[in-house]
């Protein structure tokens, strides 16, 4: 969905320049500086998030881990309780 919406709006800036003219260029020029930031930021902010998503899974790969642990070692306390009674 990300590469559609860059696509469409990369679209919409190339229609923008063909309709330029000579008296609205400075403003044109101003529009597509903020296009490549808006651009430049969503990049940045779906890198972020994709490094957090990661991260994310790490962690709740290692909580499952623990956890798993945790409840092997009291069904070992188990069976030693019933084994020593």
């Amino acid at each position: 969905m990300y590469i559609l919406f860059l696509v469409l709006s990369f679209l919409a800036v190339m229609a923008g320049c063909v309709l330029l003219t000579q008296a609205t260029l400075g403003v044109g020029i101003i529009c597509l500086a903020i296009w490549c930031a808006i651009i430049a930021r969503l990049s940045q902010a779906q890198s972020h998030h994709a490094a957090l998503h990661h991260e994310v899974n790490e962690w709740r790969r290692a909580a499952q881990r623990r956890h798993e642990d945790a409840e092997a070692k009291e069904r070992q306390a188990a069976k030693a309780a019933a084994a020593g009674n």
